[in-house]
């Protein structure tokens, strides 16, 4: 079963900010090129991610002339969508990050209906250190 989520135009970044320095971006999808960065059907996870021009579907993208429409997939009831790993994984801690996103929410959407958002991170041995999860 395949469910469209609706959601476009993700413009996802991960700054880290050593010390009181600007930050300094390490990984950005703005959609501009390609859809690089994000694991979906293609890659063997669920879901698919589909790079679309400003203005489809009425949906201006929030920067640039690009944006992504991703959907998700999986056995019913355990449907998931499309992750990304930022910028890969590491094991040195340079300072702090953000992580940001823009999310266009589709209106039509029955009362209830929704998705989870969650960024987690690692600690330097590789283990589960946080995670953030937002059900909007």
């Amino acid at each position: 079963m395949k469910t469209a989520m609706k959601v476009v135009g993700l413009c996802l970044c991960v700054t880290l900010l050593p010390g009181a320095a600007l930050g300094v971006t390490l990984w950005d999808q703005g959609f501009e090129t390609d859809t690089s960065g994000w694991l979906d059907s293609d890659d063997s996870w669920y879901g698919d991610v589909s790079r679309v021009a400003s203005g489809t579907g009425g949906i201006a993208s929030s920067e640039g002339s690009w944006h992504a429409i991703f959907t998700q997939s999986g056995p019913s009831g355990d449907e998931t969508g499309p992750f990304s790993r930022f910028d890969g994984y590491h094991d040195t801690w340079p300072g702090g990050w953000t992580a940001c996103i823009d999310v266009y929410l589709d209106t039509s959407w029955a009362a209830g209906a929704g998705f989870d958002y969650s960024v987690s991170t690692n600690n330097s041995s590789g283990s589960f250190l946080r995670d953030f999860i937002f059900h909007i």
